[in-house]
């Protein structure tokens, strides 16, 4: 935000150019429209957080259905029949889940704890959207408040100066 410097500068407000001093009524006026411009970017920011993390928490449930896949395909339902992992399901473990090592075949039960891993994952990305919604649902507040307090002066500004011109 840029301050205003005497009489006939060019100080640029939001792209409101100052061509004399600025009463006080326009000062808050480009004061909140820069509020409100701010508080849109940071709701826009947000929301494509937010697009990305629901396109991450699609990819994550696609590698738990891909694994459910798995674990079905082993021939037995003994905890200690084995079976393979898809590719994918193995690649993103070794990126997400701490400890994990690729192998040939695992065991039904060792299928299933990586399963819960990944959900583990997947609710801790839930967790964080669910935080990042209330931020977003503050911010779009903000950006409203910003918005209303910026019409409310200018229609104030309006107003002064329709009476200043029926008294004369």
């Amino acid at each position: 935000m840029t301050t205003v410097t005497g009489t006939n500068s060019t100080t640029l407000f939001s792209g409101m150019e100052q061509t004399e001093q600025m009463s006080l009524s326009q000062l808050k006026a480009a004061v909140m429209h820069d509020r409100a411009t701010e508080t849109e970017e940071n709701v826009r920011y947000k929301l494509v957080d937010m697009q990305q993390q629901t396109n991450e928490m699609k990819a994550i449930n696609d590698v738990m259905q891909m694994l459910r896949n798995d674990i079905s395909n082993i021939n037995g339902n003994k905890d200690d029949s084995k079976g393979t992992m898809s590719a994918q399901v193995e690649q993103f473990l070794s990126d997400n889940v701490k400890g994990f090592s690729s192998e040939n075949q695992y065991t039904r039960a060792e299928m299933q704890l990586q399963l819960d891993n990944v959900k583990a994952v997947y609710d801790n990305l839930a967790s964080q959207g669910s935080i990042d919604m209330i931020r977003t649902n503050d911010a779009m507040s903000k950006n409203k408040n910003a918005v209303d307090a910026y019409s409310t002066i200018v229609k104030n500004d309006g107003d002064a100066k329709e009476g200043i011109i029926r008294n004369m």
